[in-house]
């Protein structure tokens, strides 16, 4: 896994370098009429005095072969043991959970899949029901509770949250890996029932930088 990101930082910087050069040097080639940019070479977008320039200039950057197995790689379904393996992002209310959780979702959304969490809570303005949470009043939640529908549920600052069945269910089999975001008796939850759910999880605590700093967070919410 470790070599697979190190080769697609590589083609990343590559392609970073390509649009450089596409940008300072190839740009004032191009007509004023042509919208498309950074341009397709095969499409035809620009002249061939163009196209030479691009690829003399973008040859000693490029590696041909690098780049053809690492969008092989790309198109590669992750392996299965990567799949039982959940990434469980553990931690007290307004520590960061959710921003690191952000930040994997859009960098990585080939491998990620984040279970959709259901709280009795109200949303905050910047939350959207059904992908920050699932909001549902504390009845209908308990209700869907009490019939076993859930993995694991705690009452956090008075609001009950919990993990549905049915949305870890939707995320195994999206072949992708699990991605959770839980409280420290939820990961317990998670641990004691790793076995029945057939997963090694792996679990990331998050701590903050001190106390005070976390308590203003939380005042601030």
């Amino acid at each position: 896994m470790k070599i697979l990101f190190f080769v697609r930082l590589i083609y990343l910087a590559q392609v970073l370098s390509f649009h450089f050069i596409q940008n300072i040097y190839v740009r004032p080639l191009l007509g004023k009429g042509n919208k498309r940019f950074p341009v397709d070479l095969r499409a035809g977008d620009v002249s061939s005095e163009a196209s030479m320039k691009i690829k003399e200039l973008a040859s000693p950057l490029l590696d041909a072969d690098l780049i053809a197995n690492t969008i092989e790689e790309w198109t590669k379904p992750l392996p299965k043991p990567y799949l039982s393996a959940p990434v469980i992002m553990v931690g007290p209310s307004g520590v960061g959970k959710g921003r690191m959780t952000k930040v994997l979702l859009h960098d990585y959304f080939r491998f990620f899949k984040k279970v959709v969490t259901h709280t009795s809570r109200n949303p905050r303005r910047d939350e959207i029901n059904g992908t920050s949470y699932i909001f549902l009043e504390r009845e209908e939640l308990e209700r869907q509770i009490s019939q076993g529908l859930f993995i694991e549920h705690a009452v956090v600052h008075n609001n009950l949250y919990g993990v549905s069945k049915l949305k870890w269910e939707e995320c195994r089999n999206s072949s992708k890996i699990i991605l959770l975001e839980v409280n420290i008796e939820g990961a317990r939850t998670i641990k004691r029932q790793a076995s029945n759910l057939g997963i090694r999880p792996k679990f990331i605590f998050v701590s903050p930088t001190n106390i005070s700093q976390l308590r203003e967070r939380l005042i601030e919410r």
